[in-house]
């Protein structure tokens, strides 16, 4: 949630650093035993003067990590497309906020 240098790797040629940006994704439901929730990890590259999603330059982007009561880092394998494109509408909170100039 608060990035570190971890969060900025070289993945491509000399000069392309991405950072990893971590978002919460849950899918809704409304039977808690069917409610999931997942950590979704996406690459981002800075191209010109802004940031652009990347996930293209590593095939492992998006990561989809469920997120359970023990520490886990395997990708969700059972999260069809279909459904993670569900799941990543219903989010609510944009990825890219606009800076303010603290005027």
């Amino acid at each position: 949630m608060t990035p570190g240098p971890e969060d900025f790797v070289t993945l491509a040629g000399p000069g392309q650093c991405v950072i990893v940006k971590t978002s919460y994704a849950n899918n809704e439901e409304e039977n808690d035993s069917k409610r999931h929730s997942y950590w979704v990890y996406n690459l981002l590259a800075v191209h010109n003067d802004e940031l652009v999603i990347a996930n293209m330059l590593d095939p492992r982007f998006p990561k989809w990590v469920w997120y359970t009561a023990r520490p886990s880092h395997k990708a969700a394998a059972r999260l069809s497309a279909a459904e993670k494109e569900r799941i990543w509408s219903l989010q609510r909170g944009a990825m890219f906020w606009e800076a303010s100039s603290g005027r």
